[in-house]
């Protein structure tokens, strides 16, 4: 089924659906036959909605007429992992809960219909570099399947059954879900089928699920095929047009599931009224119809969002200058002495970064940097490389092998340490763009994050040496010791990114500072 096809129907609906049964008649009369007899079967089974619902490829079955299906029953072992139960399924393929039976622990594994075996490939690689407290967490993936953190709770597709939702938990669901996009787009990643099924209100907060849709920026494979990807009732005009999805598609999307938690009702031709008016502005900025009109990037979005989290009415805010009054003391007693993100017993693992600029030059080098910049700190204490390579082997992995995010996670949680710290690089034009983050290996919660541009390649271990020493801050070292041992990365290594100097005056430095 086309793209223009599934517009078409989608149109078809809405309008018969909204006129009386003498408009619909002379409404379908000017179709094609096929097409009449298509949405007449929709009105009168009243499904519709499902259809509208259901992940685009379901839609056309010719599509998956080839497709052999793994039959899967409870007790199957794949690998390591034995299969408890069915959770659910769609349309690229099955989930099921499972016990991975090395460790223990609930895992929700997600299998493929072979004809997507490539696909599969595409989604392990999409998945595996993010990671965020607000996105489902891949652990491991298989010949057809992944294997995926289990996310106990219940979607936003099931809690709006009940109606629309308070204001204030629709933006505190709308914020963390922003969150997960700006995580996603930040390393060029459009999930490209966010909709309420597809975001999940666990304990620990809002998980986005079902990754499996995202397509990277630099792989346009799919749009090729013409393969329409996607739920209907939440796609952006391009991507029913069969055009390529940016990161404005998804904010398109996710202005459909803000608009149905303020209102209760789908978005479409019958606008309801959203709560007050600057929700309004960001909703209908959302649902533009031309991407060049709307929010142009999750971070712009979230800013606008927290504006709205931070504004209350009048009276709420006279409250609240009255309550900042009389807690002046009390707050700035807490800024002063108030209790560290880590304390100097605290072990922290450093992963490896995750380069999305495709120059090889920064592998293993910004890891050494950020090492060489935080082992100044008698604050944080680091994991050091024996300690790395023991728990290495004991996970089966070979000496040497590239420290994951996930990799990183496993490790923090089977020695006992407290946090991870994840690094990114990414270009921008001929700059680019360094990020790190804490994550508690506990609980997966952000302890820090820090964000700098280098202005080219030669400013690269610069900006790092820049972020370590803001996270240092943040993760609660006091200012006066940062202050007394904070050496410049720049004079700690050489500012060249060629990999063998940078080894020399990383160990050379290393060798000073102890």
């Amino acid at each position: 089924m086309t793209p223009e096809r599934f517009q078409q129907i989608e149109e078809l609906y809405h309008a018969a659906r909204e006129t009386t049964a003498e408009e619909r008649a002379a409404l379908l009369a000017q179709t094609d036959p096929e097409l009449r007899r298509e949405i007449e079967s929709l009105l009168a089974q009243r499904a519709g909605g499902e259809f509208l619902d259901r992940p685009a490829i379901q839609n056309a079955p010719e599509l998956l007429e080839d497709a052999a299906v793994t039959e899967i029953s409870a007790g199957l072992c794949l690998g390591p992992y034995r299969i408890e139960s069915k959770l659910g399924e769609g349309g690229m393929g099955e989930v099921f809960r499972a016990i991975d039976t090395r460790l223990g622990r609930a895992v929700a594994l997600k299998m493929t219909h072979e004809r997507f075996g490539a696909r599969f490939e595409h989604e392990a690689r999409t998945i595996s570099s993010l990671n965020h407290p607000n996105i489902c967490t891949l652990y491991d993936v298989g010949p057809n399947y992944l294997v995926m953190e289990l996310v106990e709770g219940e979607t936003i597709a099931a809690r709006l059954k009940s109606g629309p939702l308070p204001v204030k938990t629709a933006l505190l669901y709308a914020s963390q879900s922003v969150a997960a996009l700006v995580e996603a787009h930040g390393k060029g990643i459009v999930h490209r089928d966010l909709k309420p099924a597809n975001i999940m209100i666990a304990k620990s907060g809002i998980k986005v699920l079902d990754f499996g849709l995202a397509k990277s920026g630099q792989d346009e494979t799919v749009t090729a095929s013409r393969m329409l990807l996607g739920t209907p009732a939440y796609m952006s005009p391009e991507q029913r047009e069969g055009k390529p999805a940016d990161a404005r598609s998804d904010i398109y999307s996710f202005g459909c599931v803000l608009y149905e938690m303020l209102t209760g009702a789908r978005f479409g031709s019958q606008r309801r009224r959203v709560p007050s008016r600057k929700l309004e502005r960001i909703v209908s900025r959302c649902l533009e119809e031309d991407p060049g009109l709307r929010w142009q990037s999750a971070d712009e979005l979230e800013r606008e969002l927290a504006g709205v989290t931070a504004t209350g009415s009048r009276g709420k805010r006279m409250l609240a200058r009255a309550a900042a009054l009389l807690g002046l003391s009390a707050a700035a007693y807490f800024y002063f002495h108030r209790a560290p993100r880590l304390t100097d017993r605290d072990m922290i693992v450093l992963a490896d970064f995750v380069n999305n600029t495709g120059d090889s030059v920064f592998d293993g080098t910004l890891r050494q940097g950020l090492a060489v910049q935080l082992e100044q700190s008698p604050f944080l204490k680091i994991m050091d490389d024996g300690q790395v390579q023991r728990a290495l082997r004991l996970m089966s992995l070979p000496p040497g092998a590239r420290i994951t995010n996930q990799v990183a996670h496993e490790i923090c949680v089977r020695e006992g340490a407290a946090a991870t710290i994840d690094g990114t690089i990414a270009s921008l034009g001929k700059s680019y763009v360094v990020t790190l983050q804490a994550i508690a290996c506990q609980d997966g919660a952000t302890l820090a994050r820090e964000q700098i541009q280098a202005v080219d390649k030669e400013h690269v271990l610069n900006a790092v040496g820049s972020a370590a020493t803001a996270m240092r801050g943040k993760l609660g070292e006091p200012h006066n010791s940062i202050q007394k041992l904070n050496r410049p990365l720049e004079q700690a290594t050489t500012a060249s990114l060629e990999p063998d100097l940078c080894t020399r005056a990383a160990c050379r430095v290393r060798a000073e500072v102890r």
